[in-house]
C-alpha cells in the first residue's frame, strides 16, 4: 500500500516570513519621529528682533544777519494802454503798421477814405468865400448910404438896415472859416494816429469795413516801458509796509532844504520792490513803490499798491503773474536752516529736532524769505542750540529714536547741504565689516588693524544639535542617531 506525500501549506509561511519586516518598517518610522521632535524641541525659539533706529543727519541752525522781507503776489499792467478808435466815419482804406509793430508817438496807423472829407473842405472854403463878397457888397452899400445921409438925401433908417446888413455879412464869414476847420479836422482823422508810443496789437478791422466815430475799435496800443505791477497788502502785513514808506518819507524830510548835500526831494524817495515771475525763486527786477490806494477795501481786507519796474528789453509784458518782495526794516541776525529740512502739515510748517536722548521732537515754525543756497529764514519757533534733522527727514518721526550724525562735528545747515540723501534702509554704524548673517549673530567687530584678520576671516561656530537618544529599540536591534 502506497503512503500519500504531505500537503505544503505556502500561503502560511509567506505570511510569516512578512511579519517581521513590517514590525521593522513600523519602529523605524516611530524612531525617526521620536528623534525630530527631540531636536526640535531642544532648539532655540525664534523670537522677533526689533530693527536698529534709522540714521539721520543733525546740523544746528546758523545766524545770518537778514533784513526781514514780505511776498506778495500781483499782476503786471501796462504803463498807458489805449484803445484805438476813429473820431470819423468812413470806410477803412489803408493800413499803415504791421500786427505787434513798436509804433512812435504821430505815427500814422489807420487811414480812412478822405475824398469826402476834401469835398466838405472845399464847400465850407466856397462858403467862406461868398460870405466874403456879401460883407464887401455890404460895405460898400453902407459907404453910400452914409454919403447921401450927409447931403440929408437919405434916410437913418436906411442907414440902419445897411449897417445890420454888414455885420450879417461878416457873421457870415466868421461861420464859414469855422466850417472850414472843422472840415480840416475831420479831414485830418481820417489819418488815425499813434497818441502814444508803444507796441500796438493786432488789427481788428481790415481794410474796405466800415468805421463808425467813437465806436468802432481799430487796435490797442500799450505803453510797456516801463511797467506797472499792482498787487494787494492784508490788513496784517500792511502796517509794516506803511511804516517803511513812513521812515523814507522821515528820512526824507530830515534833511534841510538849503543844506550843502542838495535840496530836499519834493517827494520821499520810492520805497524799494524786488520782482519774479512763475515759478522762478530769485526775483531779478527791481523797481520803486508808485502807488497806495487811499484806504483798505473792507470786503476784501485788502489795500492796493502799485510798483513801477523799468522794462527796456521788453521781457515783461501786461498780465503776468508776479510775485513781489517788499524789504521792512533794517537787518538783524536770524537764525536759516536748509530748506529741506522744513516739513508742513495742517498746522503749517515746522522742523524735526534730536533731543538729548536722541529722540524726535517736532517744532512748529515761523518762517521767512529763502535767501542764497537754499537757506530759509526762520523767525520763531527754534532755538539756537538745538539740533535740526537736515538729511533722513522721511525716515524720522516725532517721539522715535534715531541714530544721529554730525552731533560730534561743528555741521552747520551750510556745510550739510552738500550731503546725499541716505538710502531708504540705512546700515548701521557698529559691526561695520560685517555680513548681515554674521550681525544678527552680534559677533565683535574685526580689528582691521591687525593684518591677519579681515571681515572675511571671521569664523561662525555652527550651534550644536541635540544628541541623539541611545535607548531606542526595534525588534532588530538599537538605533543610533548621530547629530548632523
Amino acid at each position: 500500500m502506497t503512503s500519500s506525500p504531505p500537503i505544503i501549506q505556502p500561503t502560511v509561511f509567506a505570511h510569516r516570513s512578512c511579519q517581521p519586516r513590517q514590525h521593522l518598517r513600523r519602529w523605524t518610522t516611530q524612531a525617526a519621529t521620536v528623534i525630530l521632535a527631540a531636536a526640535l524641541g531642544c532648539a532655540p525659539r525664534n523670537e522677533y528682533a526689533p530693527p536698529p533706529p534709522p540714521t539721520v543727519t543733525v546740523a544746528r541752525p546758523e545766524s545770518r544777519e537778514v533784513a526781514d522781507t514780505l511776498e506778495f503776489t500781483g499782476t503786471s499792467r501796462a504803463f498807458a494802454s489805449v484803445v484805438l478808435k476813429a473820431r470819423v466815419s468812413g470806410y477803412l482804406k489803408e493800413l499803415k503798421f504791421r500786427d505787434g509793430q513798436e509804433v512812435a508817438e504821430g505815427d500814422p496807423l489807420f487811414v480812412i477814405d478822405p475824398e469826402p472829407f476834401e469835398a466838405r473842405l472845399a464847400q465850407a472854403k466856397a462858403d467862406l468865400n461868398r460870405a466874403e463878397a456879401a460883407a464887401a457888397l455890404a460895405q460898400a452899400e453902407i459907404n453910400r448910404q452914409r454919403q447921401l445921409a450927409q447931403r440929408n438925401a437919405s434916410s437913418s433908417q436906411e442907414l440902419d438896415l445897411k449897417a445890420a446888413a454888414l455885420k450879417t455879412a461878416q457873421a457870415e464869414i466868421d461861420a464859414a472859416r469855422a466850417a472850414i476847420r472843422a472840415a480840416q479836422l475831420d479831414l485830418d482823422f481820417t489819418v488815425v494816429r499813434a497818441p502814444i508810443s508803444g507796441r500796438i496789437g493786432r488789427r481788428l478791422v481790415d481794410p474796405g469795413n466800415l468805421v463808425e466815430a467813437e465806436k468802432t475799435e481799430l487796435a490797442t496800443l500799450d505803453r510797456l516801458d516801463p511797467l506797472y505791477v499792482e498787487f494787494t497788502v492784508s490788513e496784517r502785513d500792511l502796517l509794516e509796509v506803511l511804516g517803511t514808506v513812513v521812515e523814507r518819507a522821515r528820512a526824507t524830510l530830515a534833511v534841510p532844504p538849503n543844506s550843502p548835500g542838495g535840496s530836499r526831494a519834493a517827494t520821499p524817495p520810492g520805497v524799494v520792490l524786488e520782482m519774479g515771475l512763475g515759478e522762478d525763486r530769485s526775483f531779478p527786477f527791481r523797481g520803486e513803490l508808485d502807488y497806495t490806494d487811499t484806504g483798505v477795501d473792507s470786503g476784501s481786507g485788502t489795500m492796493i499798491f502799485r510798483g513801477v519796474f523799468p522794462n527796456p528789453d521788453r521781457r515783461l509784458v501786461p498780465g503776468l503773474f508776479c510775485r513781489v518782495r517788499v524789504t521792512v526794516g533794517a537787518p538783524r541776525a536770524r537764525l536759516v536752516v536748509p530748506e529741506r529740512a522744513l516739513g508742513i502739515d495742517l498746522r503749517g510748517e515746522y522742523v524735526l529736532v534730536v533731543n538729548a536722548e536722541d529722540q524726535v521732537e517736532i517744532r512748529p515754525v515761523r518762517t521767512g524769505p529763502v535767501i542764497d543756497n537754499g537757506l530759509k529764514v526762520i523767525r520763531e519757533g527754534l532755538g539756537a542750540d538745538e539740533w535740526v534733522v537736515v538729511n533722513g527727514l522721511q525716515r524720522a518721526r516725532p517721539g522715535a529714536k534715531v541714530a544721529v550724525e554730525g552731533r560730534d562735528a561743528p555741521t552747520s545747515p551750510g556745510e550739510s547741504r552738500g550731503r546725499a540723501e541716505d538710502s531708504a534702509n540705512p546700515t548701521p554704524t557698529a559691526n561695520t565689516g560685517l555680513s548681515d548673517k554674521e550681525r544678527s549673530l552680534n559677533l565683535p567687530a574685526p580689528d582691521h588693524s591687525r593684518p591677519d584678520e579681515s571681515p572675511s576671516s571671521v569664523k561662525v561656530t555652527p550651534r550644536a544639535t541635540t544628541p541623539a537618544r541611545p535607548d531606542l529599540k526595534t525588534p532588530s536591534g538599537s538605533l543610533t542617531a548621530s547629530g548632523a
